[in-house]
């Protein structure tokens, strides 16, 4: 499902100020308190800014995921947005809107509902590994491929030069030239050995 957010300005010299902020850096900071989980990198999101009685909706995607600040979006078309508040000044500094999450929306807050129970012994006797062990792939460089751990959706924020060196190690394999190169030039010591 995408996620839309409402933002709602003050004024709308205050959005004209986040537009213009967008078009000298090229993103725009939505602040957002908590944020939803399971956001990826580039997911669309849908932008309903409100001033006063005039709405409009902007399309935008997710560049990056700031705990505690908000969420960095680039605009897809904002020209509806400029349209909106054309004759207004650009205020410096803008005031943040006020955002609240529009889609997929919130649980009602209550009692949890009932679910499956929590998970017992493990059947099949797999056990965690010892705290001294190496990390897959470490030691046994002709380990099959099968055996490698996947790598999982990318999730926003994060990147291969911001791993942990057994991370790097298990999933070295899967990632791209480019990643690769990303790691070699700006990641941490042991990384770039």
């Amino acid at each position: 499902m995408q996620l839309a957010l409402e933002l709602q300005y003050l004024s709308a010299a205050d959005l004209r100020g986040h537009l213009h902020e967008h078009q000298l850096r090229g993103a725009l900071l939505v602040p957002l308190g908590e944020l939803p989980a399971d956001l990826e990198q580039y997911a669309p999101v849908r932008l309903e800014m409100e001033v006063g009685e005039q709405r409009c909706t902007v399309d935008a995607e997710l560049l990056q995921v700031l705990p505690g600040a908000g969420m960095v979006v680039r605009l897809v078309e904002a020209e509806e947005a400029q349209e909106l508040v054309a004759g207004a000044p650009i205020a410096d500094p803008a005031e943040p809107p006020r955002v609240r999450i529009i889609s997929p929306t919130a649980a009602p807050s209550g009692p949890d509902p009932p679910g499956p129970d929590p998970p017992g012994p493990d059947p099949a006797g797999i056990t965690e590994p010892d705290a001294g062990a190496q990390p897959p792939g470490a030691g046994n460089v002709s380990q099959a491929r099968d055996d490698q751990p996947r790598l999982g959706p990318r999730i926003a924020g994060s990147s291969p030069v911001s791993w942990s060196f057994e991370q790097l190690v298990a999933a070295w394999d899967q990632l791209t030239v480019a990643e690769r190169v990303r790691v070699a030039r700006h990641g941490k010591r042991p990384a770039r050995m």
